[in-house]
């Protein structure tokens, strides 16, 4: 049911993003469907890695698609910050559903992909362990967040180009606005969304779910 839903939000999205191609009669809005294709990514990650942990690979082999679930999980929630796109100004209907839309499907995302990576990490590790290590993702997927929104750098940046991601940040954090804007950004993604995934984990534990579908 989880994947279920996470393909009928991203379907909702993908035919409002259309809708509104036709009604502005322009498509530079164009990139979030870019942006949804990124934001399945640790989706994906993370059911490879509950895949291998099932079929008994262990932590060793789940380590490295635990290493690229933490890099590129920012681009799920990261749908959320584009509602900057709404600035004030009285944008048509189209947009302001459909940027919504986009919002929802990318925080619901990134919650699932992290369920099912403590889901696979409980199969190995203490819960307590597993707890921890999905904690300090969510944390540092907050910090992606800021880096991507405000710093202007992304997740594949970070392997091919990874001396601009620390440019970058030290550029940033070099400047006091740059200290509150990263601190702000950065802590206000990374409370809601441990606090939202503890919610969601809770919920689904209690309801017995087991499996992605």
């Amino acid at each position: 049911m989880l994947l279920i839903g996470a393909l009928t939000l991203s379907c909702l999205s993908l035919t409002l993003l259309d809708l509104d191609f036709r009604v502005t009669d322009q498509t530079h809005f164009s990139f979030m469907a870019w942006n949804i294709v990124l934001a399945w990514i640790p989706v994906m990650l993370s059911l490879a890695m509950l895949a291998i942990v099932r079929w008994g690979g262990g932590t060793a082999a789940a380590i490295p698609l635990l290493a690229a679930w933490v890099l590129f999980l920012p681009n799920a929630p990261y749908l959320a910050t584009d509602l900057v796109h709404l600035d004030g100004r009285a944008p048509p209907a189209a947009d302001a559903a459909m940027f919504v839309a986009f919002a929802v499907t990318g925080i619901y995302l990134g919650l699932m992909s992290a369920w099912f990576a403590s889901v696979a990490l409980r199969r190995t590790w203490r819960r307590r362990t597993a707890a921890t290590v999905i904690n300090a993702s969510l944390v540092l997927c907050g910090v992606g967040i800021y880096l991507g929104r405000v710093a202007q750098v992304n997740s594949w940046d970070a392997v091919t180009a990874p001396a601009t991601v620390i440019h970058q940040a030290v550029a940033h954090a070099a400047d006091p606005r740059g200290w509150a804007v990263s601190a702000l950004v950065a802590g206000i993604s990374a409370t809601g969304l441990v606090v939202a995934f503890h919610l969601v984990a809770r919920v689904l534990d209690g309801a017995g779910q087991r499996s992605p579908g």
